[in-house]
């Protein structure tokens, strides 16, 4: 479980620092959120001036190829019902702020459901001796069911973009976490919370006997 979690927050944090800027602050702002909309990382990055480089240290191990294409495509199927309005322009000579309403699709319900279904067949797994794999396809099974099954509501962000004239014309200034949220529909806030509550390892909320309890 906690792979596939990590797995979900480093694609929507590795951005492809190429492409071309925009004529006008506004166009380079509407061209990323198409993008959004899209669920297209590239295109995304080709809108931005620069970004904090993630910190991917635990997935050495892994690729981002590892992502069940079902659950990107479950995503990306929510992210068509993402709305925005662009407002206010401020423009000076090399930067500029443009004001931005998105509406997009609250799917921590949904990882909420997904958690609780896990964690009632893990333990029953674990007790039989499944592998870490095994449970790990439990997690991903449950969890592409529930997303693709999901009626979100809809929650409404007020941003605040800002824009930076480049040799390649104007790009956003923005750091990848503010737009995780949008892109994976609250996930994450869902995992938050709910991390304190359940351990994403299952076997921490055994109590196995002592073997020795027997033994006078």
């Amino acid at each position: 479980m906690k792979r596939i979690i990590s797995l979900l927050c480093a694609f929507s944090m590795v951005f492809v620092l190429t492409g071309c800027g925009q004529k006008e602050p506004e166009d380079v702002v509407n061209k990323f959120c198409g993008a959004v909309k899209k669920f297209d990382v590239v295109t995304m990055s080709r809108c931005i001036a620069d970004v904090e480089t993630p910190d991917l240290d635990d997935l050495d191990d892994i690729s981002l190829e590892d992502i069940p294409m079902d659950v990107i495509m479950a995503l990306r199927e929510h992210a068509k019902s993402i709305t925005y309005e662009i407002g206010e322009v401020l423009k000076g000579e090399t930067t500029a702020r443009v004001s931005l309403k998105v509406t997009y699709p609250d799917l921590s319900v949904a990882v909420g459901k997904t958690l609780g279904e896990y964690m009632a067949e893990v333990l029953g797994m674990a007790f039989n001796g499944a592998t870490a794999e095994e449970m790990e396809e439990l997690f991903e099974e449950i969890l592409v069911r529930n997303l693709k099954e999901a009626e979100p509501k809809m929650r409404t962000m007020n941003m605040e973009l800002n824009c930076i004239l480049t040799e390649d014309g104007w790009k956003i200034r923005l750091r990848p976490g503010d737009v995780i949220n949008i892109l994976l529909g609250n996930i994450m806030d869902g995992i938050d919370q709910l991390d304190t509550l359940i351990p994403l390892d299952p076997l921490d909320q055994l109590e196995l006997p002592d073997p020795t309890d027997d033994l006078v």
